[in-house]
């Protein structure tokens, strides 16, 4: 059955869409910056009602290592507790590849503070069992050599070859600017700009990035405005290590003795 471009457009939880949009996630398991991105920004966008219909992501856990095609070798940064955490997430993309699937697991491991993240399969297992997934097939997957490296091979073709630093992020073939701060709004305007509109896109605009660039009114100071968001979101539970609540030196946030009023 043949359907023309108009009709290819469909409603999915409140979104008009053609083609989602193409996220490129290029990472490392022990690089800060990276897991301040998949625990501030990625995960969090993810769980936005409807922000799963309108993006695809291809998530790539290799970052800066380096290969050896001849010896058969990967060398990672930071070293070989690094090329471990990778595999096991490789693994886990590769035996879940829906997003929906693998990004709780690996910003789970994200979270997880480097020192248990040394070669211990005992992280790997709770963050699995937490994501609903079934670590004995991901064990497996991780310590067959063969799948591997053949796993390794794949991210590191996944990579691209002028990439620059990690997190190195890709949105519809154009590079994100990690200071922006703004990962969501940069997903809804390559959405908007192929056509697609979407109810989740709006819910950005109540992001901080969004409160903060519409609400600076003379009579309301800046540093008042990211302070009294800064206490909301941290109030509401969200992690922002990386955000622009420590951009903006927000540092009582979130253990505001009372809450500024709204």
């Amino acid at each position: 059955m043949k359907f023309s471009s108009a009709l290819m457009l469909a409603t999915v939880s409140g979104a008009i869409a053609t083609d989602p949009v193409e996220v490129l996630v290029c990472v490392e398991a022990l690089c800060p910056a990276c897991e301040g991105f998949v625990t501030d920004y990625l995960l969090p966008t993810a769980n936005t009602p409807g922000m799963n219909d309108i993006m695809k992501v291809t998530y790539v856990p290799y970052g800066n290592a380096k290969i050896d095609m001849d010896a058969k070798t990967v060398t990672c940064q930071h070293g070989d507790t690094e090329c471990f955490a990778n595999s096991y997430e490789q693994c886990v993309i590769d035996i879940y590849p829906d997003q929906a699937d693998f990004l709780p697991f690996v910003a789970c491991i994200a979270a997880v503070p480097t020192q248990f993240k040394m070669s211990q399969d005992k992280t790997f297992q709770e963050c699995a069992e937490s994501s609903n997934l079934d670590f004995d097939v991901i064990k497996e997957c991780h310590d067959d050599a063969d799948r591997a490296w053949d796993l390794q091979v794949k991210n590191s073709e996944l990579t691209p070859v002028d990439h620059q630093y990690t997190p190195w992020i890709v949105i519809d073939d154009e590079l994100y600017d990690n200071s922006s701060h703004d990962f969501q709004g940069a997903v809804c305007s390559a959405f908007a700009a192929k056509g697609g509109s979407s109810d989740a896109c709006t819910a950005a605009l109540s992001s901080l990035s969004m409160l903060i660039r519409l609400s600076q009114p003379k009579d309301n100071p800046r540093s008042d405005i990211v302070t009294r968001t800064c206490w909301k979101l941290g109030n509401e539970k969200r992690r922002f290590s990386f955000s622009l609540c420590q951009k903006e030196n927000v540092t009582s946030f979130p253990f505001v003795p009372s809450p500024p009023s709204y």
